[in-house]
């Protein structure tokens, strides 16, 4: 899992046609990476979230996976 394939893998998210009923978020701290993606009424506990040192890392942690 290399940082350029979780790239491709988020471009080809927001360029797919559900593009409008998804949300996205990614937050650094202190260079610990926190990356959420869901459904607008799956926000929250259902949302899949990934943890990393970097945006690979997070991108790919996200449980549960889509």
């Amino acid at each position: 899992m290399t940082p350029e394939k979780a790239e491709q893998e988020l471009l080809e998210l927001i360029r797919g046609e559900d593009a409008q009923d998804f949300f996205l978020r990614i937050r650094v701290n202190n260079g610990h990476w926190i990356v959420a993606t869901g459904l607008p009424e799956h926000d929250g506990p259902d949302a899949a979230v990934g943890e990393g040192e970097n945006f690979a890392e997070a991108w790919f942690n996200q449980d549960p996976q889509w």
